[in-house]
């Protein structure tokens, strides 16, 4: 790892404010002569842009999707040959005193118990979506083309699969459309 990496790995792993990592960026440019950015944004690559959540159908729908989530997630892990998968959907009730309903999609990875489960995708509505097909399509998509050509990870090309599809029966019974 470079300097530039161990200082991201350092800021994220322990949970660094900005103002502490451009106060130590302004000392090591001062002290080294290695090139550093001068604010945690360009060191973090913190993302300007606002998540893009898009209507479906009673709800909003935000979605990273299983690429994005899995390199950002595994960017400093050493991975195995193949990750499988454990996909997880369930509705959450957002409040005792409202029907405002989370349905997160969450994966792990099974060779990984020590890597927290990631949310990959997230509709929040005041009832469960109404379309499970628009719902589940993301997903299924990007899971068929991960499981065909695999994932670039870490300059290695990572096999993936599903292990298996976890719900309760509620959302078992949603996802089958009945």
């Amino acid at each position: 790892m470079n300097i530039v990496d161990c200082l991201k790995y350092f800021a994220l792993s322990t949970n660094q404010k900005h103002s502490a990592i451009n106060v130590l960026l302004k000392i090591l440019k001062s002290k080294t002569n290695y090139v550093l950015p001068r604010d945690a944004r360009t060191l973090l690559s913190t993302n300007r842009n606002r998540p893009e959540i898009s209507d479906l159908g009673n709800g909003l729908f935000w979605n990273r999707g299983v690429t994005k989530s899995l390199i950002e997630n595994l960017r400093y892990a050493t991975v195995t040959e193949t990750l499988s998968l454990n996909i997880f959907i369930d509705g959450l009730p957002l409040h005792k005193s409202s029907n405002m309903q989370f349905w997160p999609i969450m994966i792990n990875i099974q060779e990984m118990p020590h890597i927290a489960p990631i949310t990959t995708a997230l509709f929040c509505g005041r009832s469960k979506p109404t379309n499970a097909q628009q719902f589940m399509d993301p997903l299924v998509q990007e899971l068929n083309v991960l499981m065909d050509e695999g994932l670039e990870l870490n300059n290695r090309r990572v096999n993936v699969k599903i292990r298996a599809i976890i719900a309760d029966s509620p959302a078992r019974a949603f996802l089958k459309g009945k």
